[in-house]
Formats: structure tokens, sequence, C-alpha cells
């Protein structure tokens, strides 16, 4: 499902500065183009200024990024969007309720006029006499008609009332659903941003360590190697462990800077900003719904489900105006194959969601699974190399042996902070799968619905 298993999406922002200035004559004009250049950098740090380090826990993070962030922007703008469609489904309620009204809004106004140039005709009649006339005469159902018609030209039909009233009540009911869902979308971006930065950093804390044990075991090498105790392969076999651990460093660091400029931008930060993130990678805790009361939950709740079921409702209306018509009617084949379609969809809709929360369920006991494995192969390996390096001690196991454990904990303790990430964004994803979900409803038009709806699923 392309919405559901979606990997999340995160907003990259590229920095680039420049300042070509030539650097050649005098020594005026390098003080010239010095000064320009740091005009420039003023003007670009004004734009969003530096402030002392920050501390942020991933609470407050969430709160920065469901309020002030360019996401909740972006969540405020579609909310006025949603509010604005609700508005405009009480006007075209309010004009089809005056157009159904017509008849009774203007009669007076016929009468009056008809009146007149009756009394024209018989100045003898009284006012109440020839009002009484004129709504006996043929013009006068004449005009009653042609404005009824007008009206129903217009849109003024009880059919239309109903369909519009049914889009206006739909539209006050999940514009905060809409908003529920982009809040949810934002929180759990925050969240896989947020543990992407604290992973980052783990990996760059744990290749830190990697580069310090390689580098130690290389001197004690070659203090052996110096005494005759061990080959020169030896020396060079740990020094290309020392160049692969300085590689991996700089990897992680690159990385490391990059999660953290993205996570600036996000914020609304300067994307050098200095940010000390006060939450580490741990297990979060939540309660887990067994999956029968999850889909249950989730089929209640769901944004797709309740767009489904409008759609099927708005063209059943639709279908009622052409019920009259043939059978084998361009109209009526057309509402009715709309119908059939709104129909599979609000079915097809409650079966995709099973699908979706019976996945995230099993993603979730996957992560679970891989999280106590990756608990059990760091501590074997952690055991590893304290034996390794006892019986290295002793001369009862080569330089390559010992090589190989250390690479052995470098990997399991990167695949332990992996698997805590991996663990915490599925417990998010299923339990946000019970609520409204993070996928918004257009407001629209139904038709709309019926659309993102199929695309979603396909």
């Amino acid at each position: 499902m392309k919405n559901m298993n979606r990997v999340i999406t995160v907003m990259v922002v590229v920095i680039s500065l420049m300042a070509t200035q030539s650097l050649i004559f005098a020594t005026e004009q390098k003080a010239d183009v010095n000064s320009e250049e740091s005009k420039t950098n003023k003007q670009v740090e004004s734009i969003i200024p530096m402030q002392p380090k920050i501390k942020l826990s991933l609470d407050e993070a969430i709160k920065i990024m469901t309020t002030t962030g360019t996401r909740a922007e972006s969540a405020e703008l579609n909310k006025k969007k949603d509010k604005a469609v609700e508005e405009g489904y009480d006007e075209q309620y309010s004009d089809i309720k005056k157009g159904l009204d017509a008849t009774t809004l203007y009669r007076p106004q016929v009468i009056a006029i008809g009146a007149a140039k009756v009394k024209k005709k018989n100045p003898g009649l009284t006012d109440q006499q020839a009002a009484a006339a004129f709504e006996q005469s043929a013009a006068f159902s004449e005009a009653m008609f042609n404005i009824t018609v007008s009206a129903q030209a217009a849109g003024a039909t009880l059919n239309n009332k109903n369909i519009v009233n049914k889009r206006r009540s739909f539209a006050k009911n999940n514009s905060k659903n809409n908003y529920e869902a982009d809040i949810n979308q934002i929180k759990q971006d925050t969240i896989a941003i947020y543990s992407g930065v604290v992973l980052a950093e783990e990996n760059y804390r744990i290749s830190q360590d990697s580069l310090r044990v390689q580098g130690e075991n290389l001197k004690n090498i070659e203090l052996k190697y110096k005494v005759g105790l061990l080959a020169k392969k030896d020396v060079l076999e740990a020094k290309s462990s020392v160049e692969k651990a300085k590689t991996a460093l700089r990897q992680a660091e690159n990385k490391m800077k990059m999660a953290k400029m993205q996570l600036n931008f996000l914020l609304g930060y300067n994307v050098m900003q200095e940010v000390e993130l006060t939450d580490r990678l741990t297990k979060e805790q939540a309660e887990i719904a067994p999956v029968e009361t999850a889909i249950e939950n989730a089929l209640k709740n769901r944004n797709e489900i309740k767009g489904a079921d409008l759609g099927k409702d708005i063209y059943n209306l639709i279908l009622n105006e052409y019920r009259a018509y043939p059978r084998f009617s361009s109209k009526y084949l057309t509402a009715k194959n709309n119908l059939l379609v709104a129909e599979k969809t609000a079915k097809d809709a409650r079966s995709q969601i099973e699908i979706d929360v019976r996945m995230r369920k099993d993603t979730l006991d996957e992560k679970t699974d891989a999280l106590e494995s990756a608990k059990a192969i760091q501590a074997y390996a952690k055991e590893g190399e304290r034996l390794m390096k006892l019986t290295h001690e002793e001369g009862l196991s080569t330089v390559q042996e010992l090589l190989d454990v250390e690479v052995k904990l470098y990997q399991a303790n990167l695949n332990m902070a992996n698997a805590i990430s991996e663990y915490n964004s599925a417990l998010r994803a299923y339990v946000d799968a019970q609520g409204v979900g993070t996928m918004r409803i257009p407001l629209q038009e139904t038709r709309e619905i019926i659309s993102v709806m199929n695309i979603y699923y396909k």
C-alpha cells in the first residue's frame, strides 16, 4: 500500500553560500572583498539567527513541529482551506434553500405586479379583488412555473439540497479529523527524524569507540612486533583496521551532520544551530492492543472509511436523480456505474484497512523479535571480545582473530541501535493506525475522494 508502507520522507535542505570575489591586486581590494563577504554572511545569518546551544527532548521537538515548525504551518494552511470549503458548502446550502423557497419568496411580488395590471384594465376592482383575479389566471400559473424551472436549472432541487447538506456535514465533522491526521503524520515524522539524529550520534560514538579500540590494538601489536612476538604481517593488518575505522568514523560524522541540519531546518532553526538531544535511544513503552481489537478501532476511526462512505452516499443520491430515466440511457448508466465504483471503494477500504493494521502488527512483532535478537547478539559479541582478548594475551589466538571479534562487536552495537529505532517506529505506526490515521480526505468533491481512495489502495 502506497501510503501505508511508505518510507517516511524528510525534507533535505541544501545550503549553498556563493561568494566569488577576486583576490588579486592590492591589499585594499582584499579588504573590500572580505568586507563584502562579511556583509553577505551577516545577511544570511540574520534570516534565522544562531542561538546559544539548545537542549531538546523528543517531547519538545514534537511540540515545536506541531505548533511552529514548517510542517505545522502547512497543517494550519490545510485547516484553513478545509474551513473555507466548509463555509462554501454553507453558502451553497443556503442558495439552494432559497431557490427551493423561490415560489414562496416571490409569490407576493408576482401577485402585486399581476394585480396592478389587472386593476389597470379594470379600474373598478379593489386591490384584493384584482389580486384574487390574477391568482386565478393562467399568467400567474405560468409565472410561478417559470420561477420554479429557473430555480431548478440553477441547481435548486431537493436532491441537490440533500447532497450539499451531506457534504456540508462531512466537511464540518471531518475538518478536525483531517487536522488530526496531519498532526499524526508530523508526530510520526518528528519521532523518525529525532530518532534518526540520535541514531546517527550513536553510530558516530560507536565509530569513535571502534577507532579507539583499533588504535589501542595497533599500539599493543607494534610493541609485540618490536620484541619479536609478532610478525610484520600482523602490524600491517592492524594498521589496515585502523584506516578502515577512520573511514567509518568520517562517514558516520557526515551522516550525523546531515541529519542534524535536516532536523534544524524542520524545527525552524538555523541549519547550523547547535542542538543537544537529551533523549537517547531506548525502547518505547506503550499498550499494545491485540490485532483484532486494533482492527475494530481502525474501522471505527480511520479517515479513509469515513471518506469512502461519503462517496457511496453521495453517488446514491445522484442516482436518485435518474431513477425515472430508461435503464439503458447514458445518464442512468453513468450514475449507476459511479455508485457501483463508490460502493466497491467503500468495501475495499475496509479490507485494506484490515490488511494495513495486520501488516503493522506483523511488522511490530518482527521488530520486537529483531530487537531481542540484537540484544542477544550484542551480549555474545561483548563476551566474545572479552574471551578473545584473554586468549590473545596468552598467545592462543591470532591478531586477525582479535580484529575480527572487534569488528563483530562494532556491528553488533550498530545493529542494536538500529533495532531500537526500528522498533519504536513500528510501535508508533501501529498505535496511530487505530485512530484517524495519517491520511487527509479531500472535502471539495466526492469524485476527488473516490479518486484518492483508489490511488491510495492501488
